[in-house]
């Protein structure tokens, strides 16, 4: 079999055209063709088994590299069945063809990839910023499960009639094994081990488009990671702002080394006639700073500040104007008690009467504040108060024959304390319990607003203050899509949180840990649930269902058949799902997967789950 390209050959056409009216793998209808290329092409399709119009991509076997490349498009297809996201493109199937090649059967996209858009002319500022938005939730989707993209570009992204963004082609992404369930063909990738010399004179479409490529990548593919991704999104961003790449230059050299040590030119001074806001164009330099160490650590921070910089600052309302307090009027004679007293009372540090205070509050003016404590006098006030003290006891004196000894007692009181009240003492508040169901709405609602640390705060207060918080299955869906997010930012308390959600929110808290588990493979938090799950104080707390399900995930393939009798009897639709992966025919034991082709006791456990958990047609 000739190695020659597909592309390059003259049957090239002709092999691509004769394709259509045929069925790929007893299942797809090929009826028109979207693109091609020198590997393959990709068609419009009808899905025979559901009559879906799908996007089939097919690579042929006689194209140069086919094992390489097959390898990607299995990947490719293998991560588009497990990223479920608006903005992500989906997979539905994938294998081989009668011919030998690779399919992927996707969700067909009806619209344009951005850089036909970039074609158009230059787009109104608060569109790219939705359409940016889009594309940082995408990737945020992608590195929450462990999958760094690695060719982020105009053409690896769509807009629909409706302007929403898909991120597309994860022929390059690179995924842990674990991040898949144990479904990954290879633990790396081959083009990992290639030299950085190779990768830069190999055809770009192997190893990323040089017009995106992070700095970092000249240290070797090993060094890429989910910053290299915002590196490339914050130059799409660039370009979509300025209507023009950040580097002029277009020697493919010259480029990588623009990105390399060449800082990115300002806005202004690369388009002179296009504005942006110095708030948004902060967040642009950002992204693509030289270091992936200053740059966002994640996208959900990236939509973070995308937020904040597109926001109107809040602006509090003017003080209302305050006169300042009359200076002490100090008695000069020290003669007139009425002098003595107005030099201390009117003070603003003099603590004020229940009574009058709420004088003062109904008053235009503020109520002045009084200190915990009675204010020291000053030295001249000190020699007021003396002065004022012997001219009462002097008026007291004379007229203390004829008003008795309460006025002297009287007399004794204002002279040892001139201008001290005594409060009485604050009553007790009584602090109510917060509300469960307030701090519950306070959750959803931090959620809903994708502000993910205060989510995770409100989360963990709603479980607080009621450990059923997480009793509804969409409130599941956000606990777990909350704990994700905690797991992959490290936010502080994300431990915490777990613990909470295994130890104290019951069999809710539980599901929670294990949905992590089921859909987000070998990431943080899966990492940080199954730990929880493994606990043997916890362990005994799952309900059948769940335990048999977490048996067959942890025991080792010579232990899993074991456990296919105790599934019939008490398993649900998550053991089902676990068995579904077991009895695939693509499964491969040379790739360290646990195969069981035909197994009765492993069938027999299927097909009784499935009647159970099914329901039955008609």
């Amino acid at each position: 079999m000739s190695t020659q390209p597909l592309g390059r050959s003259n049957s090239w056409r002709t092999k691509i055209d004769a394709r259509i009216g045929s069925v790929v793998a007893e299942r797809y209808r090929l009826h028109d063709i979207i693109a091609t290329g020198g590997i393959g092409a990709v068609y419009v399709a009808e899905d025979l088994q559901s009559s879906d119009r799908v996007a089939l991509k097919i690579l042929f076997p006689e194209c140069e590299g086919f094992h390489i490349l097959a390898s990607r498009m299995e990947r490719e297809g293998l991560l588009g069945t497990k990223l479920s996201h608006p903005n992500v493109v989906s997979a539905f199937d994938y294998g081989t063809t009668e011919e030998g090649g690779r399919f992927v059967a996707m969700e067909l996209i009806e619209g344009k990839t951005l850089r036909d858009v970039m074609k158009e002319g230059p787009l109104p500022p608060a569109r790219v910023l939705a359409m940016v938005r889009q594309l940082f939730l995408a990737l945020d989707a992608c590195h929450s499960r462990g999958v760094v993209h690695r060719d982020i570009k105009p053409r690896n992204v769509m807009l629909d009639p409706e302007d929403r963004l898909i991120l597309i082609d994860f022929g390059l992404a690179h995924a842990k094994s674990e991040s898949l369930n144990g479904e990954e063909a290879r633990p790396t990738n081959p083009e990992d081990e290639i030299s950085t010399e190779q990768q830069l004179t190999t055809n770009n479409i192997v190893f990323g488009t040089l017009a995106y490529m992070a700095p970092e990548t000249a240290l070797g593919m090993k060094a890429v990671d989910a910053r290299s991704d915002l590196y490339a999104a914050g130059v799409i961003f660039y370009e979509l702002l300025a209507g023009k790449h950040p580097f002029s230059v277009t020697d493919p050299t010259d480029l990588f080394l623009h990105h390399r040590a060449m800082p990115p030119p300002s806005m202004r001074e690369r388009a002179p006639d296009v504005t942006v806001s110095p708030a948004v164009e902060a967040v642009v330099m950002r992204l693509l700073s030289k270091r992936p160490d200053d740059r966002f650590q994640s996208a959900a921070e990236v939509v973070a500040a995308l937020k904040t910089a597109c926001d109107p600052p809040k602006r509090l309302p003017p003080p209302l104007p305050r006169k300042p307090p009359p200076p002490p009027a100090i008695s000069s004679t020290g003669s007139s008690l009425q002098n003595a007293v107005i030099s201390v009372a009117p003070t603003s540090q003099s603590v004020v009467p229940h009574d009058a205070a709420a004088k003062v509050e109904s008053a235009d003016e503020p109520a002045p504040v009084a200190p915990l404590l009675p204010p020291r006098p000053s030295r001249r006030i000190r020699i007021a108060i003396v002065a004022a003290g012997a001219a009462a006891m002097l008026v007291l004196g004379l007229s203390g024959m004829r008003s008795g000894a309460r006025d002297v007692e009287r007399a004794a009181a204002f002279r040892t304390s001139p201008a001290v009240v005594t409060l009485p003492a604050p009553p007790v508040m009584e602090v109510e319990a917060p509300d469960p169901d307030v701090l519950r709405m306070e959750f959803r609602n931090q959620v809903e607003e994708e502000r993910w640390r205060t989510a995770a705060v409100a989360l963990q207060n709603a479980l607080d203050a009621d450990p059923a918080a997480v009793a509804d299955d969409p409130d599941k869906e956000r606990a777990g899509k909350v704990a994700m997010r905690a797991a992959y930012g490290k936010f502080p308390g994300v431990e915490a949180l777990f613990d909470t959600l295994a130890e104290r929110a019951g069999h809710d808290g539980l599901e929670v840990l294990y949905a992590m588990i089921e859909g987000q493979g070998g990431s943080r938090g899966a990492s940080l649930a199954w730990e929880r799950l493994l606990r043997p104080d916890v362990r005994v707390r799952l309900s059948p269902a769940l335990e048999v399900a977490v048996e067959l995930r942890e025991a080792s393939c010579k232990e899993k058949p074991r456990y296919f009798e105790r599934a019939a009897e008490e398993g649900d639709e998550r053991a089902l799902r676990v068995l579904k992966l077991l009895r695939s025919m693509r499964c491969d034991a040379r790739r360290g997967e646990c195969c069981y082709p035909k197994n009765r006791a492993l069938e027999r456990a299927y097909d009784t789950i499935r009647k159970r958990v099914e329901p039955a047609d008609g």
